[in-house]
């Protein structure tokens, strides 16, 4: 987009407080009046967050190029244009110290200037700012919880040319410089753009994540436009929140701070043309980070590819306690010679730092072994055992994955085949040699692509149950152009488990993971639909002793909205315009279900009637019973208190029980009910 300028002198006051004494100073604004945050339309929401204390959000960010400074490129996004109710500022994010802007300015030899900088720092206890001027000393700004102005002077000496340095003393988290000036004897200023109020910065949705916290939720919008009419609409269409913000040289703040915990889409429209969506879906959270992430529900993560950067931040949102990734053979061994990459190694450690566990891999063919096919020579199968045991201790996990569908022929190219007996040769000295590098690492597999039985059973005639301490499977078992529903899971499960009983020659059968399962949202009725499958798959899965489950996937493989295989994902992909990942229904569901279900043991299960599922974890005053009905049904659970209910997108409302029971309407998307609500009927 074009440069954007703001005209006209302004004048802020600032207080400077210094040992007993305050001083008034006028100072130099550094942008327009205050930003004119929204007075919104407020419609009433069906729910109400907690009351509790929250930052409200008062400004709007955006990566910029400011007009006569130079940037360093180091600091990337670092630099940017800032516009909130104390007008227009840079604001600088950096990790140390480090060189942020710089600009030559000319001086008049032997010359007193008057160096004035109104500023604030982001954040307690980060670094500050120094300003150097050619060879002489930086001048550094003291710390400053409040917009402050300090002046300086300086003396030029020789004059002519000399470069003007902004720098760092450390990290910084959102230090905002409004202006900076150098002024001659004779009142002129040899700073360009010292008010830092020209600059020019793409196109886009400035939110660095769509999924918010309640009581500071809000959108930034860049875009070349004076104002930006909005409306937003939660998960039934619904009204909720209307109103026009005003832009500051194309930064617009879109306050939502009122919104209660659902999901929502807000929609735009500008006088001129150049706004960067005309939608965008968020969620709002009333914990965006999660205190406990349940280790029982894991993602896959595709981290070979450049839109699974910021997965983790993600996964965390989300509660997810794992991921499941590709730990490629072909990318990380040549000829015997391994090569991890950094970038892989960085994610590891970013889950790692989360309290995620990863789960990798270990797929397909090289091409060093068997004509790049999938390993079946007694070579072969020996490096592929290696590269098993170097993955597993590379990555310090405590679980693998041995292979990823060898039942399934566009997934084995072997030319043993895809029998349980050509896996049991890969299986037995991959298991060795990962116990006898990584000892404590739990092997799973064999990864069936559907859950497979006749595969399942000729393995564990084989003896694999003697090496897997887990069996995995993925099972899309219920029709996938019939976009079946997950209740197939019931039976499904079960009888997994029985085959497992049946083979099983010790006092402790291996556990079941569902590594892989989900629907695509094209092939759903709608968005949301995948959201109730989400929720009542997993729900399904954990009640019916399954210790873990992966959704497939995360973040969407492909861009196009009618693309099967691409539209697993319960997030879109970050793209310029929207630079954040973009919610889906599903996305908030699964978000609700690991904030419910988070260190919550399965207790029970509610016999109610044919098609209503109702089921228990917990125990006592903290239970939360998930339920839903494949047909409208009305059902009363006995309460001796007031009982929150929460559907699928995190709205929720409190009943008062009346009689000592509350009666709500069951339809196909889930519900959570959480304190003791307990012995369900049909109501008369």
């Amino acid at each position: 987009m074009g440069r954007r300028t703001v005209k006209g002198n302004r004048k802020r006051t600032w207080w400077i407080v210094g040992g007993a004494t305050a001083v008034v100073v006028a100072a130099a604004a550094c942008g327009v009046a205050a930003l004119a945050l929204n007075v919104p339309v407020e419609k009433p929401l069906a729910t109400t967050p907690e009351e509790r204390e929250d930052p409200a959000v008062t400004s709007v960010n955006v990566p910029a190029v400011f007009d006569s400074w130079s940037s360093n490129p180091a600091v990337g996004d670092g630099v940017q244009a800032d516009a909130g109710d104390s007008g227009l500022s840079a604001r600088f994010v950096v990790g140390a110290e480090i060189d942020i802007l710089a600009q030559t300015v000319t001086l008049e030899p032997n010359t007193t200037y008057e160096i004035s900088a109104t500023y604030q720092s982001g954040v307690a206890d980060e670094g500050l700012l120094s300003i150097a001027i050619g060879d002489d000393k930086p001048m550094e700004l003291p710390s400053a919880a409040e917009w402050k102005t300090v002046d300086f002077e300086f003396e030029s000496g020789g004059g002519g040319a000399v470069p003007l340095t902004i720098t760092s003393t450390a990290a910084l988290e959102g230090f905002r410089l409004g202006a900076l000036t150098m002024t001659s004897p004779g009142g002129e200023d040899v700073i360009g753009n010292p008010e830092f109020d020209t600059f020019s910065a793409a196109s886009r949705i400035t939110n660095p994540s769509l999924f918010m916290e309640s009581r500071s939720a809000y959108i930034g919008i860049s875009a070349p436009v004076s104002e930006v009419s909005w409306t937003v609409t939660g998960k039934d269409g619904v009204e909720a929140l209307a109103g026009t913000s005003t832009s500051q040289s194309g930064l617009a703040l879109i306050q939502l701070s009122s919104l209660a915990q659902g999901f929502y889409t807000a929609s735009f429209a500008a006088p001129e043309p150049g706004l960067p969506a005309g939608q965008v879906n968020f969620v709002v959270l009333d914990d965006v980070m999660p205190d406990t992430l349940d280790e029982r529900l894991g993602t896959i993560v595709h981290l070979y590819v450049p839109h699974s950067v910021g997965a983790g931040a993600l996964a965390q949102t989300l509660g997810y306690g794992n991921v499941r990734v590709d730990a490629s053979w072909s990318d990380n061994e040549v000829a015997g010679s391994y090569n991890f990459p950094p970038g892989i190694d960085a994610a590891y450690a970013d889950f790692r730092s989360r309290g995620i566990h990863v789960l990798p891999i270990v797929a397909y063919a090289n091409a060093s072994y068997d004509n790049y096919k999938t390993p079946s020579s007694a070579a072969g199968l020996a490096a592929y055992a290696r590269y098993a045991a170097a993955t597993a201790t590379h990555y310090d996990v405590d679980a693998i994955s041995i292979y990823n569908e060898f039942n399934h022929l566009p997934f084995n190219t072997g030319d043993c085949g895809p029998t349980p007996a050509c896996y049991m040769q890969l299986l037995v000295p991959a298991v060795e040699a990962v116990h006898a590098a990584q000892p404590g690492a739990l092997i799973v597999g064999p990864e069936n692509a559907h859950k497979d039985d006749e595969f399942l059973t000729g393995l564990y005639q084989a003896g694999a149950l003697n090496y897997l301490d887990a069996v995995t499977f993925h099972p899309y078992d219920y029709g996938f152009e019939e976009n079946g529903s997950p209740e197939f899971l019931v039976e499904s499960i079960a009888q997994a488990q029985a085959r497992i009983l049946e083979y099983n020659t010790d006092d402790t059968p291996p556990p079941i993971w569902i590594t892989e399962l989900g629907w695509t949202s094209v092939l759903t009725d709608s968005e949301a639909q995948q959201g109730d499958f989400l929720t009542r798959a997993q729900v399904i899965a954990l009640a019916s002793g399954v210790e873990r489950f992966y959704w497939y996937d995360m973040i969407k493989d492909n861009q196009s909205p009618t693309d099967n295989i691409g539209n697993f994902g319960i997030v879109h992909q970050a793209t310029a315009s929207v630079p954040a990942f973009e919610p889906k229904p599903a996305s908030a569901a699964q978000a609700i279900v690991s904030r419910m279900l988070a260190g919550k043991a399965f207790d029970a299960q509610d016999d109610v009637g044919d098609g209503i599922y109702s089921y228990r974890f917990g125990s006592g005053a903290t239970s939360v019973t998930s339920a839903w009905s494949l047909t409208p049904s009305s059902v009363s659970y006995q309460a001796s208190g007031p009982v929150r209910v929460t559907d699928a997108t995190g709205e929720y409302r409190d009943i008062e029980p009346i009689d000592g029971e509350i009666t709500i309407e069951l339809g196909s998307s889930p519900v959570f009910l959480s304190s003791e609500a307990s012995e369900p009927t049909l109501a008369q």
